[in-house]
């Protein structure tokens, strides 16, 4: 358990991997070494092949191999059980058992936990990313962040607007808590940076919302950060536009709103940002960043 005062001496990057072709793999490990990045890199990856694994390696990237989600449809009734046994440990038991219950890409903020409990006072910065669809063009703590600090989508698309965010929001928390946001602009989930006693404030009620709910859809993980930010309010927050604190979402982005210079993304202010997120939904870009880390 992180606990007591303590002296970080690095940051770390988390991500999952899950048999995932490696051409989706390299572009996210090699621009991070690339961009001057010298800290930790940890992925939990499933299903991964002997020459993935090299890959990984290659660029010094710590892999811890998880245990596959193979039940998760039953996982809300799996925790009506707790009540007939266990009961001095329920919380302890659901917790820990969740992994093998909950989706992939919700399980991941377990793991992510219970990695940071154990060993988080070695870090002063967590970075947690997406990998399929991730680059980087410069070192992602360039910014020196505080708190927490999460990223917007487009600034012009709420809640009510995005036909899938509010769909996921609705069969995660039904009509009361869609109403309650409708207004606000998406903040996506698959790129969350901070000071390491802040991830793990959010990592936990992570945790907690993905445990309340009966049932884990897609989608799941970003209603419950997105009712973290909005509801909980958590302390020591930084909320970024998009293409503003070094982080560029471009999945809803219109083509014309891309900003370059030659082959360089740019952000609100015209400088290059240090993160790109969800590039592959803009197909000329996919392919020249294909292509450069082929």
């Amino acid at each position: 358990m992180l606990t007591g005062e303590f002296k970080a001496r690095n940051d770390i990057v988390m991500g999952m991997a899950s048999g995932m072709p490696s051409a989706d793999l390299k572009p996210f490990v090699k621009s991070l070494r690339d961009s001057g990045y010298n800290g930790d890199v940890l992925f939990f990856v499933q299903g991964l092949s002997v020459e993935q694994y090299d890959l990984l390696w290659s660029y010094n990237v710590r892999t811890i191999p998880i245990q596959r989600t193979i039940v998760h449809r039953y996982y809300g009734d799996l925790l009506k059980l707790l009540k007939y046994f266990a009961l001095s440990r329920k919380d302890e038991f659901a917790k820990a058992s969740a992994v093998l219950y909950q989706r992939l890409w919700s399980s991941r903020f377990f793991y992510y936990l219970h990695y940071l409990e154990e060993c988080g006072c070695m870090y002063e910065h967590v970075i947690l990313a997406d990998t399929r669809d991730v680059v980087f063009q410069a070192d992602p703590l360039r910014y020196q962040y505080k708190g927490l600090n999460v990223f917007l989508e487009r600034s012009d698309v709420h809640f009510r607007d995005s036909i899938e965010n509010s769909q996921w929001l609705h069969r995660t928390y039904g009509k009361k808590i869609l109403r309650k946001i409708g207004d606000k602009v998406v903040s996506c989930s698959g790129v969350t940076i901070g000071q390491t006693k802040d991830i793990l404030s959010y990592l936990r009620a992570m945790v907690s919302e993905l445990m309340s709910r009966r049932y884990i859809n897609y989608g799941s993980d970003q209603s419950a950060h997105n009712k973290i930010i909005y509801i909980n309010g958590p302390r020591n927050m930084n909320i970024w536009a998009n293409g503003d604190g070094g982080v560029l979402t471009m999945g809803s982005m219109d083509d014309a709103a891309i900003k370059t210079d030659g082959e360089v993304l740019l952000g609100l202010d015209g400088t290059p940002v240090s993160i790109v997120h969800q590039y592959d939904r803009h197909p000329r870009i996919h392919e020249r960043i294909k292509q450069r880390y082929a």
